[in-house]
């Protein structure tokens, strides 16, 4: 039996069908395909078009991929380790043969879930690859002057916060922890025995021979003070010391706690691998993470990822109740609630407080 499809998505069948001559540029030809219920089955597919293979159940339109793309995506693999290939073939593939096999892309079938967060993306896992390649190759420009972000020296670094006005406190911080989950007792107790005596943990400045309990199931942010000093003509030599201590420390990163007289205090993010050299501002080099909607470096903070944010309205919202005594009018009073939804919004309400 001959199976010939045309250069359209419906195809037909007809038997004993000779095949016409082509180029291997213009179609692929595969005769005599053996792999499950296909028995010495010959198909002519057309290149550059999406064809659609259509049957009952058990028809074999799975086993056209798995017969020619697989056994092609594996030879792609063991060329690329330079690992020779084995010399016996199966049972399915004697007698197959197949003119011009282009490099596949296999996708495993598997039923699609109700989670937003779940795309063809995620579940292919080409999205993995994608945020990776963008992470490592991928160029960056800065927002405000659409230049490229390029790398700049600890002296320039220096010569920045040298600008700052006499008498401004400068708190040189470095980044070791960035929005990870955990307790992080074992490095507090590993700074403490290097020497260092302070730390920044979550906007808080603690001592480390006393470091606070962190909750496990939430992500802080932990930075290690490295010095403290006050901006002035002679501070440079200093100023340089723990600029290179910072960076060396928070591997490329360092962050400046400023404080101006009668002014808020200000955080500058500083970085020796990216920043912009018009406007001097500085950048996190991009991780996977920074490609990712389901992190919390990457997603949306109007609509967490999902693309679709909830409306809010203050006419939904009673400022004289509490959350107990129904302060969402569309929800009304928790006791009214059923115990189920109730320990939801509970566990909601205790989770945002923390």
């Amino acid at each position: 039996m001959s199976l010939r499809a045309p250069r359209s998505i419906s195809g037909w069948i007809g038997a004993e069908r000779e095949f016409e001559p082509v180029t291997q540029q213009a179609e692929i030809v595969v005769k005599g395909a053996r792999e499950h219920n296909l028995r010495e089955v010959s198909l002519v597919l057309p290149r550059n078009e999406l064809i659609c293979f259509t049957g009952v159940s058990g028809s074999g339109k799975a086993s056209w991929p798995s017969i020619r793309s697989m056994p092609r995506a594996t030879s792609l693999h063991r060329e690329s380790l330079d690992v020779r290939p084995p010399v016996l073939r199966s049972d399915a593939q004697a007698g197959c043969r197949s003119d011009f096999r282009p490099q596949p892309l296999d996708f495993d079938s598997r039923p699609s879930g109700t989670n937003p967060r779940s795309t063809v993306g995620t579940v292919t896992e080409i999205l993995d690859f994608l945020r990776v390649l963008y992470a490592r190759v991928g160029t960056s420009y800065c927002p405000n002057c659409r230049v490229p972000i390029a790398s700049q020296t600890q002296d320039q670094i220096t010569a920045r916060l040298l600008q700052l006005e006499n008498g401004t406190r400068v708190t040189l911080l470095a980044p070791v922890v960035r929005a990870q989950k955990g307790e992080h007792r074992d490095l507090f107790a590993d700074l403490l025995r290097q020497g260092y005596m302070r730390a920044r943990v979550n906007g808080e400045t603690i001592s480390l021979d006393d470091p606070p309990r962190l909750d496990r199931n939430m992500r802080h942010d932990i930075e290690l003070v490295i010095d403290r000093l006050e901006i002035k003509s002679s501070v440079r030599g200093r100023l340089a010391e723990g600029v290179e201590a910072a960076i060396a420390r928070g591997k490329g990163l360092l962050v400046a706690h400023v404080e101006r007289a009668e002014q808020a205090s200000e955080d500058w993010l500083l970085s020796s691998s990216a920043a912009c050299l018009d406007c001097g501002e500085s950048f996190e080099p991009p991780t996977p993470q920074l490609f990712s909607f389901n992190s919390p470096q990457g997603m949306c903070l109007a609509c967490d990822g999902l693309g679709d944010g909830i409306p809010r309205s203050e006419q939904q919202l009673d400022p004289g109740k509490s959350f107990e005594q129904g302060c969402f009018v569309h929800l009304g009073a928790l006791k009214e609630l059923g115990s189920l939804e109730a320990a939801r919004l509970q566990g909601c309400a205790a989770t945002i407080e923390r």
